[in-house]
């Protein structure tokens, strides 16, 4: 209930510098018990420490299969969910690990050494620290395609992406269950710097297009892989397990298609459709973080605009009259995909799908 109480989740008598969850897991990392593991919400931990020689773990991060966890001398990488660990320290100097951070293909270290990339699953990393004259990095996010770096008695550093990377490759998957398609966002950074991709749909079905349409026939999950080249040669990659909507559950037809999968490039992500009444209806940006602007071509005497989940939960209620734009913000919303339901006085309806990164 957005922080109003709070109840214990295990792990008495522990400090717990860290917590990352991938999927129904939740990793816990320690101060000298090293990684634990809890399946069922937090009723039961279970250690998960082979391999992982440092149990002083500071940070976490996960990202399908891959987990990292940063310690008092260095990182250690899991591809195994934490069944197993192994030591990745190929670049990077002595010292603690504060921060780690993963978008796409780039994984983002924050050291009492500065800030280190690595873009190989952690194989190399390289040092970052071009700007940042305070190099104890305590803290670490990305937004958009930005990186913000809170440092130790410096303040807040921030950096785009691709400066820190010379290949990037990132998609955003979502769900629309009224025509059972979803729909892969490719990232504004990778769209810039790939000049060419391959697309590897987990079914043994390939495409080099930009922005392909591949149709399952059978239900399951699969690994949708992108990979992208840029001008200067370089190579990365990025999948997703597609199958499942935002809730996690498996999408199942009882016959036809099991469903369709469309690319989608990010000048085409902003949304224009039909409208209420005769207005045309614009929203810009479309996915968004803080707030996007609903705008009417004509001026709309009274219509009332409800956000409604994908359980057809609402979430919102906005009303607007005798005006053309509507501001609508984000606030406790949580991220995901929604309809927007606009209602005018003649109970003409309109609905719009909306993102909410």
């Amino acid at each position: 209930n957005y922080g109003t109480n709070w109840t214990s989740a295990g792990l008495p008598n522990t400090s717990v510098r860290a917590i990352a969850i991938n999927g129904t897991s939740i990793f816990a990392g320690t101060y000298g018990k090293g990684v634990q593991l809890s399946n069922d919400n937090g009723t039961s931990w279970i250690p998960v420490n082979n391999g992982l020689t440092d149990t002083i773990v500071y940070s976490l991060a996960a990202s399908g299969n891959e987990i990292y966890a940063g310690t008092n001398n260095g990182i250690f990488v899991s591809f195994n969910s934490g069944n197993s660990w192994i030591a990745s320290t190929n670049g990077l100097p002595g010292g603690n690990v504060n921060a780690i951070v993963i978008k796409g293909s780039i994984v983002v270290a924050g050291t009492s050494n500065g800030i280190y990339i690595s873009n190989d699953h952690g194989s190399t990393w390289q040092v970052e620290n071009s700007g940042l004259f305070v190099t104890d990095v305590l803290s670490l996010t990305i937004r958009g395609n930005d990186v913000f770096a809170g440092t130790n008695g410096a303040g807040v550093f921030k950096r785009p992406i691709s400066e820190l990377n010379n290949c990037f490759a990132y998609y955003t998957p979502t769900y629309d269950p009224a025509q059972n398609i979803f729909t892969l966002h490719v990232d504004s950074t990778t769209a810039a710097m790939a000049v060419s991709y391959l697309w590897d749909f987990g079914d043994g079905s390939t495409s080099s297009l930009t922005t392909p349409t591949h149709i399952y026939g059978i239900n399951g999950i699969y690994q949708v892989k992108m990979s992208v080249a840029t001008a200067l040669g370089n190579t990365c990659y990025y999948s997703h397990l597609i199958g499942k909507d935002a809730l996690g559950n498996i999408i199942l037809r009882p016959t036809g298609f099991a469903f369709t999968l469309n690319v989608q490039n990010p000048n085409t992500t902003n949304v224009t459709q039909n409208s209420v009444g005769e207005s045309k209806i614009t929203i810009q940006p479309n996915p968004f973080s803080s707030q996007t602007k609903l705008t009417f071509s004509e001026e709309q005497k009274h219509v009332v605009i409800r956000i409604i989940d994908l359980l057809n939960k609402e979430v919102a209620t906005m009303e607007m009259e005798n005006k053309t734009e509507l501001v609508i913000e984000k606030g406790t919303i949580k991220e995901g995909v929604y309809l927007l339901k606009i209602t005018d006085d003649n109970n003409n309806v309109a609905t719009r799908k909306i993102i909410i990164q």
